[in-house]
């Protein structure tokens, strides 16, 4: 080593050309002399040829991260998984890990073959890559364990060459150790070289630099059997146990059952496990990818000069971006697809957004056979039940009604019949594409895998139609009311245990105490998959039997049945009239008899009934947009106003689970039936909307006026909140249209006469601009229909103040003649105003006073056009 030179070792041996990229080899006839730099020195050995030729006869060349096999090997595209790979390079730098393991695991098709080559490129060029081993399940001779020792020494030759000495001795003292166990291959080849060749470096200063220690193992889940993977696993750390070399490992794979446990066994202590979830942002990295490989199709595609500047659009990438669902296999296959040089990448694009027949296309055919790969691991006898589990979980999701799925294993397998455990075992080997949390929650990897199992053409007997599904799914449900409700009697009082969530509903003094983990689901799910469910006639004989009435009583108040039950309704319309009429009218007279319910515990708070009257009225904004209004503004206004309630029960009752939130959609239906029955005096008896009720409603608008006004008064012209723009537009529709209903009321003109009414709606209109003219018209025109015409010019009766008192006597209202004018007598039936001097008789019409009462001291202002306004009512409406 003397001036840097170095020091070569004459091993004469057979030909080693497996080798892809051999370093510091040079071959001369038939002596190989092995080189190695300045770091280590080596004494002449003399070599038989034959333990390298035995050596390379058991090894996997194509398993190598740089072998001519895999020349278009996957990695991580530039400026992604950046997080990802600087954890697991920090944990390799790191000379005071405890652990000997890193298992990087994640579900089928998330990276980690293109993170493991990733890293096994980095580690080489710096120099701590000892050897790694890259399975494949396809590919022959990487597919099996038996190789894998023999795999990892041969390239131990090329990074540890003083190594070879102490191999050559170990294979010629046992000429069969390629065929025994894991275990003692792995301590005969690599740890006990290992430790010889530590052992005479002490004392060498020239020698004492670390060797490379990081193996790499990816696609562990892909060698052969089960029983296989934790073989390896079991040798691996057997061996190291018994041996001081300083190696570390990689592993990467899917969390199928056997891999789990064994990492969760003997080798948790000894390992850290590093999964490739949501944490490290797989969708930025997946939108990073796409953008840098269309832009690549642009510049390169034969095509390139046809396409767009700006395709694809910021939509057709995050489209794909929620399909991948952060799984890179899915990129790789769509990108391959469309920038294929036989077609428009364009029009391939379209394709795979469902946009354009496929034809004879196969855009998916790559992850199709992953999947099917995958799922040929289910027994045949289990493969209806697991595709059950699969399709629940679909049907789940497209419901929005994940409830039962988010209440663990146990839950479901109660709801589907099955034995305690059964969903652990039958999902054991697919843990690669179903997530199973802790908890026991259940969910899909991959939004792909839905398309996959809902396409017969990609999925063949996998294939799930979600319609008969439906209809099985349909039946289980109902199953599962009809034994609750026999349980229950026809009074109930349910605890849902699980999830704290409580509802009660008192028909009679019984009340019966019922743990229904399954109801909630069943009783949504149950109208819910009306919208999936192909037609049926048995499952309509079985409808016909179903206690629809005792249902409706019981599940109403534990979710949005009102937005449900209109879509079971209109299934059963276009299948069978008269079961529809039956369950029509069945819901109709539930929504009745909570209506007058509703009413009779709600007499004390105007305000609720009210709000049911705003719905009645012909205005422009619909029903829904109405109740929000209310929704809105009752639940911000402070209690003081005698009229504004604490909460709106029209919510709590009628839509139970939208709570504080103001979005009603799916309440059309309800609300209609609402309207219908506050509408008609058959349908709500005495309850029904009458004009009363209108002046309550006209009353509760002026009061949210008085507390609160409808907008805030700091806020500048132009820069107010849109929901207030909308809230203010409403509120004064709904005035306008209600004082038109109700024209020439006394006792809504008391009310808004009175002083603190007045002065309280002004400082909630400040600027008179808005319920200010509403409130003055309203009296002006009341005050008109109070005049007494004027007849042939001359005046009947003049104004009180200046000259004449109206004097209104307990049954006869009479005005005694003034100077020379004649008395007007009014008789109990008949009004008549005498002829006096040239003075014609004035006769009182169908509604018009002839003599305002003088107990008010109300003038009457001349006939024809002059008006009497006090004063200090002048000031205030003008």
């Amino acid at each position: 080593m003397a001036g840097g030179q170095p020091v070569q070792d004459t091993c004469q041996t057979g030909n080693i050309s497996m080798y892809s990229t051999p370093r510091n080899i040079s071959i001369s006839g038939g002596t190989h002399t092995l080189v190695n730099g300045s770091s280590y020195t080596l004494h002449n050995v003399t070599t038989d040829r034959q333990w390298i030729k035995d050596l390379q006869n058991h090894t996997a060349p194509g398993a190598f991260h740089n072998s001519g096999e895999r020349y278009d090997a996957p990695k991580c595209h530039p400026d992604t998984r950046v997080a990802v790979i600087k954890d697991i390079m920090d944990w390799v730098r790191d000379p005071n890990r405890v652990e000997q393991f890193l298992w990087i695991y994640g579900p089928a098709g998330s990276g980690k073959s293109s993170i493991a080559q990733t890293i096994a490129e980095l580690c080489e060029a710096e120099g701590i890559l000892a050897s790694d081993y890259f399975f494949s399940r396809t590919a022959p001779g990487r597919n099996r364990e038996t190789n894998l020792i023999a795999t990892l020494a041969c390239q131990l030759i090329t990074t540890i060459p003083r190594i070879c000495v102490y191999m050559e001795a170990a294979i010629n003292r046992d000429p069969l150790i390629f065929s025994r166990s894991l275990s003692l291959q792995l301590d005969s080849l690599i740890l006990d070289p290992l430790n010889q060749l530590v052992a005479s470096s002490h004392g060498s200063p020239s020698q004492d630099k670390p060797y490379p220690f990081l193996v790499i193992i990816d696609g562990l889940d892909e060698c052969g059997k089960p029983e296989s993977q934790r073989y390896i696993l079991s040798s691996i750390y057997s061996a190291l146990q018994k041996s001081a070399a300083q190696l570390v490992f990689i592993i990467a794979s899917r969390p199928e059952q056997v891999i789990r446990d064994t990492f969760n066994g003997d080798l948790h202590s000894r390992t850290r496990s590093l999964v490739l979830d949501d944490k490290y942002l797989p969708h930025d990295d997946i939108w990073v990818c796409l953008e840098s490989k269309f832009l690549e199709i642009r510049q390169k595609h034969p095509l390139a000069k046809y396409l767009p500047s700006d395709w694809p659009s910021s939509s057709d990438i995050s489209y794909l971006v929620s399909k991948a669902s952060g799984q890179f296999i899915y990129v790789s296959t769509v990108m391959k697809f469309i920038e294929s040089p036989r077609d428009r990448p364009t029009d391939r694009l379209k394709i795979i957004r469902n946009a354009s027949p496929p034809g004879n296309n196969v855009p998916f055919a790559e992850l199709d056979e992953l999947y099917k790969l995958i799922l040929g691991s289910i027994e045949p006898s289990k493969l209806e039940q697991v595709l059950d589990i699969f399709a629940l979980i679909l049907t789940c999701a497209e419901l929005d009604n994940t409830f039962l799925l988010l209440h663990g294993m146990e839950i479901v397998e109660e709801f589907l019949g099955c034995q305690d455990g059964d969903l652990t075992l039958l999902l054991s080997d697919l843990h690669s594409i179903v997530y199973i949390r802790n908890s026991g929650q259940l969910s899909l990897f991959h939004a792909s895998l839905g398309d996959f199992f809902r396409d017969r053409n990609r999925s063949g007997d996998y294939f799930i139609d979600m319609g008969a599904y439906a209809i099985k799914l349909i039946k289980i449900c109902a199953g599962h009311i009809v034994r609750t409700l026999e349980a229950r009697s026809t009074n109930f009082f349910i605890i849902y245990s699980k999830s704290q969530l409580t509802v009660s509903l008192e028909i009679s003094p019984k009340i019966h105490v019922v743990d229904s983990r399954g109801f909630f689901f069943a009783s949504k799910a149950f109208v819910q998959l009306f919208t999936l469910a192909n037609h049926d006639e048995t499952l309509l004989r079985e409808l016909s039997f179903f206690p629809i009435d005792l249902f409706i009583i019981s599940a109403y108040p534990t979710f949005e049945m009102y937005e449900y039950f209109p879509l079971l309704l209109e299934w059963i319309h276009d299948q069978d009239i008269e079961l529809h009429r039956v369950y029509n009218a069945h819901y109709n007279k539930f929504l009745r008899q909570r209506v007058l319910r509703w009413t009779d515990e709600n007499r004390g708070s105007p305000a609720q009934y009210s709000v049911l009257t705003a719905l009645t009225l012909k205005v422009k904004h619909d029903s829904e947009s109405v109740v929000s209004f209310f929704l809105r503004k009752l639940h911000d206004a402070e209690p003081w106003g005698y009229m504004i309630p604490y909460r709106l029960a029209l919510r709590d009752d009628f839509f139970s689970n939208s709570g504080a939130n103001t979005d009603l959609s799916g309440t059309e239906d309800c609300i209609c039936r609402l309207i219908k029955i506050a509408s008609e005096p058959d349908e709500s008896g005495r309850r029904w909307v009458d004009t009363s009720k209108y002046v309550q409603l006209a009353k509760l608008l002026f009061e949210m006026y008085k507390l609160m006004g409808f907008s805030p008064l700091d806020v500048k012209p132009g820069h107010e909140c849109a929901e207030d723009v909308e809230d203010e537009m409403i509120g004064l529709e709904l005035l306008s249209t209600t004082l038109d209903l109700i024209p020439n009321e006394p006792s809504l003109v008391e009310y808004l006469m009175d002083g603190d009414v007045r002065v309280l709606v002004r400082y909630g209109d400040p600027e008179s601009k808005r319920i200010h003219p509403l409130a003055g018209s309203y009296i002006q025109e009341y005050q008109r229909s109070q005049i007494v015409p004027e007849a042939m010019n001359t005046k009947v009766v003049t104004e009180v103040m200046n000259t004449k008192v109206v004097t209104e006597a307990i049954n006869t209202k009479v005005v005694p003649e003034a100077m020379d004018t004649k008395v007007v007598t009014e008789a109990m039936n008949t009004k008549v105003v005498p002829e006096a001097m040239n003075t014609k008789v004035v006769t009182e019409t169908m509604n018009t006073k002839v003599v305002p009462e003088a107990v008010n001291t109300k003038a009457v202002p001349e006939a024809m056009n002059t008006k009497v306004v006090p004063k200090r009512r002048r000031r205030f409406w003008h």
